[in-house]
């Protein structure tokens, strides 16, 4: 197993992928990989199909969510592995957030239709495929009725923070981001850390050595947007504060077309011994 690849990081239309859970399965098989986790964002409503999949199609699947945590600047997301998806504490606290970003998704719609793009919440619903709504959603409905020409120009212009149609969504700080995977039987994971936006390598110590002593289990040391130098760097920080590793492409199918399952942007490659490392630590936790 050490020397087969896997993918511990991505999203299914559970979230705001474009595939479902099954055919992420399948893709996952195609590219060859051993295992993957599905790890939609403050969700996991795709985990259940995902595991019948993987079982039918003979590939591990490990459950997981990522979480939004709060943070000033930048993003903050934890991601959990090998959780309970059924743990009443855990999904007692996602609905709780869906409620308020629910009501969050209907201030945007309305200011879009204020500023004379008019969408509607029935529009969104229907691009998310059923899953959490999200900005990509709302960029997507904003593309297809002609009140934006890309993407890009719907968050740049519009929804992005700071921008005119831009609330911000409800989050949980950092503490209780790590309580509920660990409540849930996981292991808490510093996703994508340059998304921190950190300015120095002193900045960005200190935030691991804050999230470490809230109980965080490891950092993700390959992801999506990565340098190789960053990659290094989240390296020296596993090493010096005795995080596990973890990672993967963060994958999102169409949404995000220019990142692979498996190996991002050709710059990632997770080994079965990173997998093990972390079934072996979620187990001593139970």
């Amino acid at each position: 197993m050490s020397e087969r690849l896997v993918d511990l990081h991505m999203h299914s239309t559970a979230s705001d992928g474009s595939l479902t859970p099954s055919e992420l399965v399948a893709h996952a098989l195609e590219v060859g990989l051993a295992a993957i986790a599905l790890t939609d964002h403050d969700t996991t409503d795709g985990v259940a199909e995902a595991i019948a999949a993987g079982e039918r199609l003979g590939l591990e699947v490990v459950p997981g969510i990522e979480i939004s945590a709060k943070r000033e600047r930048g993003t903050l997301h934890i991601v959990g592995l090998f959780i309970d998806p059924a743990n009443r504490r855990l999904q007692e606290r996602c609905v709780r957030l869906r409620a308020e970003r629910a009501a969050r998704n209907g201030r945007m719609a309305e200011r879009l239709t204020e500023l004379g793009m008019p969408v509607s919440i029935e529009e969104v619903r229907a691009k998310s495929g059923g899953g959490v709504l999200g900005r990509p959603h709302f960029a997507a409905v904003m593309l297809e009725k002609g009140h934006v020409t890309s993407l890009d120009e719907a968050f740049d212009r519009w929804i992005a923070k700071g921008r005119p149609a831009y609330f911000p969504k409800a989050l949980f700080d950092p503490a209780e981001s790590i309580e509920m995977i660990h409540d849930a039987g996981g292991v808490a994971i510093l996703a994508h850390p340059s998304q921190l936006l950190c300015d120095t390598a002193a900045e960005l110590e200190g935030m691991v050595t804050e999230l470490r002593d809230l109980g965080l289990d490891g950092i993700e040391t390959q992801w999506s947007t990565a340098t190789a130098e960053e990659m290094e760097e989240a390296e020296r920080l596993a090493e010096r504060h005795g995080l596990l590793r973890s990672g993967g492409s963060d994958f999102h199918g169409g949404v995000k077309p220019d990142i692979r399952i498996g190996v991002a942007r050709g710059q990632i490659r997770l080994t079965g011994e990173v997998l093990e490392a972390l079934r072996e630590a979620a187990q001593a936790r139970r």
